[in-house]
């Protein structure tokens, strides 16, 4: 039986680091941290400065839908916006893509929402020690805070891959990058939402701290020798 493939935590941290800097650099003011449905506008802007300035060719990963489970139902029926409250049964709940995050309440849930479709840049990148195998990673800014991958990110949405699909992302034109532009500010600035960890860091981290550790043993067993 072949070894588990182990995490690379260096080349995930560096991933990391990219999309934070992406983020500063393009979204100074913090956009995404707000409810909206400018999505395509935060993916169109990353897979830009990703083409431009790292050479890869992105993608845009889009879902279209959500699998609402029984329980969800009830959960949205109790903590969401008023409008949903008033629905009886779950067939009659309107087409959309809901997730879970943290919520500043009672209940400690709240729900991200969007119509239609929600979309965000992905790029295929290695993520494992001595192994050119790939992932594909998601980076959503709107929904996590780090890059994740399109499993967890499938699992955030409350979906699977029947309801999901990868497109190349659109290349620079000044129209898009205008309406892109015009998207975000038209952002409404409120109390900001709680972005989700992603599962692929905590790995990492832990990982990390792992090998760490047997560094420091390693160590402290060479200087009792």
């Amino acid at each position: 039986m072949p070894e588990a493939l182990k995490l690379d935590y260096r080349q995930i941290e560096k991933y990391d680091a990219a999309f934070r800097h992406l983020k500063r650099e393009l979204f100074p003011d913090g956009e995404y941290q707000h409810r909206n449905e400018a999505c395509s506008a935060f993916a169109y802007l990353l897979s830009v400065r990703v083409r431009r300035d790292f050479g890869q060719n992105p993608l845009n990963i889009w879902c279209d839908k959500s699998e609402i489970s029984d329980d969800l139902f009830h959960e949205l029926k109790q903590n969401a916006p008023a409008a949903l409250r008033g629905i009886g049964a779950k067939e009659k709940l309107p087409s959309l893509i809901v997730a879970r995050v943290p919520g500043n309440n009672a209940a400690g849930i709240d729900y991200l929402m969007w119509r239609e479709h929600h979309v965000a840049m992905c790029l295929d990148l290695p993520v494992y020690q001595n192994s050119a195998k790939c992932e594909r990673l998601v980076f959503d800014p709107v929904l996590f805070a780090e890059p994740v991958r399109e499993k967890d990110w499938l699992n955030a949405l409350n979906t699977s891959p029947v309801y999901t699909r990868c497109t190349p992302a659109e290349p620079y034109s000044r129209e898009l990058e205008a309406k892109a532009r015009l998207m975000l500010k038209q952002i409404r600035r409120e109390a900001p939402v709680n972005l989700l960890r992603s599962p692929l860091m905590i790995l990492a981290n832990r990982e990390k701290r792992k090998i760490n550790a047997q560094i420091v043993h390693l160590a402290a067993t060479s200087q009792n020798r």
